[in-house]
């Protein structure tokens, strides 16, 4: 019987294609990782040059500057996960605890 975890993931490119979804094509782990990667570091460069995002402190903050960091890679960038994050067997992100922290932290 097939596994049905990867089914249930809206973030990949299908149940038999385990990529995140992206903007830019990428249909393996390392074209997505180097394209990722490259334009990552050019939206560093334009935080670093220009006042972007506004320094808030608070959520608003952290969600800005991950869509303006990934924007140009995933549709969802700067937006709440709908589903837990793991890598392998190991939970990397709930989407719960990220919004508890930063009240927590404030």
């Amino acid at each position: 019987m097939a596994s049905n975890k990867a089914a249930h993931d809206p973030y990949l490119i299908s149940p038999d294609q385990p990529v995140l979804r992206n903007l830019i094509g990428a249909n393996t782990y390392e074209e997505l990782s180097q394209a990722e990667s490259d334009l990552y570091h050019a939206r560093v460069v334009q935080l670093k040059d220009h006042s972007l995002v506004a320094p808030t402190r608070d959520e608003q903050e952290l969600r800005g500057l991950h869509r303006h960091l990934f924007q140009d890679v995933y549709d969802w960038a700067g937006e709440y996960r709908i589903i837990d994050m793991r890598l392998g067997d190991v939970s990397i992100s709930h989407r719960v605890t990220v919004s508890l922290s930063l009240c927590v932290t404030s």
